[in-house]
């Protein structure tokens, strides 16, 4: 093990990334990632991870190269912070609210949705809005506000992503699945 991945398994370790399941909940296919078993918990063999986590990265990598878009999920509390900070330093799309049904398997529903969301905010911003009654301002201002929670990580996503990066599988299966079902990695 080379010495940089020798640290990263230690502060994998020292984090408690290495304890698993019940021995009795473990998936079949998941036997060659277990190190061991102790008092009936699989213990996770951290230098496979780093190994998975590297060709992940390598693969993100050759994606960001070709100039390809990957869309990046993580609609935890604790996650929220990390995944807006890493999708802003790559310039890549998120969802940090929720995921909203149909994102890919309905992309051109989606991308309607997200240029009528830009025309909003332009016309906010060039004072169109000045022309509507009070009351029609402030239900734009409101359909503004509720598209800006829902589609505002969605703006820089103006064709199909080439790769998915969800942080919580489990939460987020139905990204997954829709992922699955058109073919994003």
């Amino acid at each position: 093990l080379a010495p940089e991945n020798q640290s990263l398994v230690e502060e994998m370790f020292k984090a408690g990334l290495h304890i698993g399941h019940n021995k009795s909940k473990r998936h079949p296919k998941m036997a060659k990632y277990i190190f061991a078993t102790r008092h009936n918990i699989s213990l996770i063999d951290l230098t496979k991870t780093v190994e998975q986590l590297k060709t992940a990265a390598d693969y993100m990598r050759e994606v960001l190269k070709k100039g390809g878009l990957i869309l990046f999920v993580g609609t935890n509390p604790e996650t929220r912070d990390l995944v807006k900070a890493l999708a802003s330093n790559l310039n890549q799309p998120l969802v940090d609210e929720r995921w909203l049904g149909g994102t890919l398997t309905n992309f051109k529903i989606i991308q309607k949705r997200l240029e009528y969301f830009e025309d909003l905010i332009n016309k906010s911003k060039t004072g169109q809005f000045e022309k509507y009654t009070k009351k029609e301002r402030l239900m734009l201002e409101r359909k503004l506000s509720e598209l800006e929670k829902k589609f505002a990580g969605l703006r820089l996503l103006k064709k199909m992503p080439e790769a998915l990066f969800v942080i919580d599988v489990n939460k987020h299966d139905t990204a997954v699945e829709e992922a699955r079902q058109t073919g994003v990695k």
